[in-house]
This record gives C-alpha cells, structure tokens and sequence, in this order.
C-alpha cells in the first residue's frame, strides 16, 4: 500500500485531547507558523505538493493517493489580503482529516502511512532533499522553546530513529483527538472579515537584515518582491524588474536610473499622500529621503488609502519592524551601493538603531520573541 487510506479493520480509539498542547505553534525556516500536529500531518503527507495533497497534483506525484483524498493543511495565507480559493481549500481539507482522523491514525500505527520501500524513500527526499544529496530546502518545522528563540527541530513521522517518530506520531494523535487546529493566516484579513477555519499567527523572524544593500538585496527584495507573480524579468508589475542583473541590475534601476512608478495611480493625476509631480511618476527610490521613497512607503503602509496603488507585498509575509528599520536606514544614509563607503560611518550608527550585531549568530543585537502557543 502507498499513502492511500484503507477502510478495512478496526479503527483505534483516538483517546484524550490535550488542547494546550494541540495549540503548540511552530516554524518553518522563513518563519511561516503552523500548530505542531498541523506541521507533523503537512511533512508527512504531501507537504502540499504530493501524495494527500490537493487535487491539481499530478498522479504520478500521488505516490498512489486518490485524488479526492488530500489532507492538505498546509497555511491559505500569509499576507493581509484575503485569498478565498486557498481558505476554502484549507476548510474542506481539514474538515476531511476531521472525518477521517481515526482511518488517518490507524494507518499510521499500522505502519502504512507514510509509505514505505523504494516508494517512502523518494518520498522522503522530497521533504529531506538534504539528506539524500539535494540541492532543495527541508520541508520540516522547528519549534520554540518557552524563552521564544531557541529552536529544535519538530520531529516527523518520516525520521529513521524509532523514538522521534513515536513522538511525532503522538503529537499528531493529540492534535486529532482535539478536532484538528490550524494556523489558517499569519496577517489579519483586510476585510476585517473572520478566519474561515482556523487561527491568525504571526510570521516568526529568527535573524536580522543588515543594512547594506548586499542584506536589502537578499533579504528583503528577492524573497519579498521577486517572484513570479511580482516584479521579474519576465512581466514586471509596474515595469520594475528585480531580476535581471541581480543585485548590480537592479541597484542600477533604482537608484542610478532612479526608476519611477508606472503605475497609473501613482503618476500624475494621482491624488493622496504620494501623488507626483504633474508628468512623470512617484520616485521609487530617493536616497536619503526614505519618506520620498515609494518602496519605502508601499511595504510600510497597512492599507491602501495610506499609500497610492496597493501595499506590499501583496503576496507573503509583510516586513517585520526590524526588515522595514534595515530598509528605511540605508535609504537615509544615502542608499549606497557596496562600493561607496561613503555611507559607512552614516550605516555603523543605523546598526545600532535598527538591533543590528554582524558578529552574533543571526545578526541580532536583540531578538523579538517567537510565540509557541496559542491561547483560546
């Protein structure tokens, strides 16, 4: 048997919940939460991209899954914007395992799920791809002790040693027990509207953005306004393009260039607090005026009255304070490039403002606590 259900035998007992426990959160590496149960289920059942996944995975990433058999649980949200298609297909996932967290035990206890032989092992290199010579980032979840940043890994239905996945196995069970809770977002909704099924958890950022446009570059465009869906090579939302040339390209259109908005609610005619001068668009980038500097402007705002166009990003994550120091500090130093030292005695001093410290682990002078539990 692959990861497909069975119906046949007796079903365990799901036993006691213990809901303290059930609301145990946890982190993936980009800080993306999920409750401890919810993150076991996600890594040892498709992780949202194969086997019990949704329906639109291809069958030959099922590993023998029914289609109309997902558990994917994996987070609908995490921005402020609302998305629909993926609460609602979080809702009918989880109200699935619900229905069926007997059946989903059972195969578990019975040694069928996750699957085993040749079969379990591709699988696990999915998840692990580090431990089977990989180039992909580990699928798995840390959690957070009481003191909020110190981290271990969460174990998984998948390890090799018996014990860790005995404890896996029993976390899972408690989080069935207690009718399956799950970190539905990690922003409040815009709209202001109720989560469709589960819980709003903030993001956790474990590190610390220098702010050197190395550190803005990496950290903070690439992962936060490079995808596909945003600001690349190939269709640029507003004509501005993070890709091409990596850090060199882009510096050169933002700040040499000094690149303008294209957007047509951000040029003349516009009103609000950004709106241009008559003919030409708001200025992305202004170095040493991070209040003139729309990029600074657009992932600062909350809502869109308070900035032209849209807040960013308007997919992932908002910044996180540090992030939004780190970016508004080298914009004020004059927004330099690693060549120009010009700014470095100007950027010394924002490390300060902005909890900065190059020599400790994760770059932090001082850490903001992750929460590892979650309180009805």
């Amino acid at each position: 048997m692959l990861c497909a259900l069975c119906s046949t035998g007796c079903l365990p007992s799901i036993g006691e919940c213990d809901q303290e426990a059930a609301l145990e959160v946890v982190y993936k590496e980009d800080g993306t939460p999920a409750f401890a149960g919810q993150a076991i289920l996600e890594t040892s059942c498709g992780a949202g991209g194969f086997c019990h996944a949704s329906d639109d995975v291809p069958p030959q990433d099922r590993y023998g899954a029914p289609v109309d058999l997902g558990f994917d649980v994996t987070i609908a949200s995490t921005s402020a914007a609302p998305n629909e298609e993926q609460s609602e297909r979080l809702r009918v996932h989880t109200l699935r395992v619900l229905s069926m967290r007997s059946s989903i035990l059972g195969q578990v206890q019975d040694g069928h799920m996750p699957p085993g032989g040749d079969t379990g092992e591709r699988y696990r290199c999915q998840i692990f791809p580090s431990e089977c010579g990989g180039d992909g980032i580990d699928l798995v979840y840390d959690r957070v002790a009481d003191d909020g940043i110190t981290f271990s890994r969460l174990p998984t239905l998948l390890d090799e040693d018996e014990a860790s996945r005995d404890e896996a196995e029993e976390i899972m069970r408690n989080w069935l027990a207690c009718r399956s809770p799950v970190v539905e977002r990690t922003e409040e909704r815009r709209d202001r509207l109720e989560d469709v099924i589960g819980f709003t958890v903030a993001a956790c950022t474990r590190s610390c953005t220098d702010v050197s446009w190395q550190a803005i570059y990496d950290e903070i465009l690439v992962p936060s306004c490079s995808t596909s869906a945003c600001h690349d090579e190939v269709l640029p939302a507003g004509q501005l393009d993070f890709v091409t040339g990596g850090l060199d390209g882009a510096f050169e259109r933002l700040v040499t260039d000094a690149q303008r908005a294209q957007g047509t609610s951000c040029r003349s005619g516009a009103s609000g607090p950004m709106a241009p001068e008559p003919g030409e668009g708001a200025a992305l980038i202004v170095p040493g005026e991070p209040d003139e500097s729309l990029i600074l402007l657009k992932v600062e705002a909350s809502d869109s009255p308070e900035v032209c166009g849209s807040p960013m990003p308007q997919l992932g994550s908002p910044l996180n304070p540090q992030r939004l120091c780190a970016l508004r500090e080298w914009i004020a130093c004059g927004a330099c490039d690693m060549d120009d030292r010009s700014c470095d005695d100007c950027l010394e001093a924002a490390r300060t403002t902005c909890r900065i410290d190059l020599s400790a682990e994760n770059n932090c002078s001082e850490t903001d606590p992750c929460v590892n539990r979650v309180t009805l």
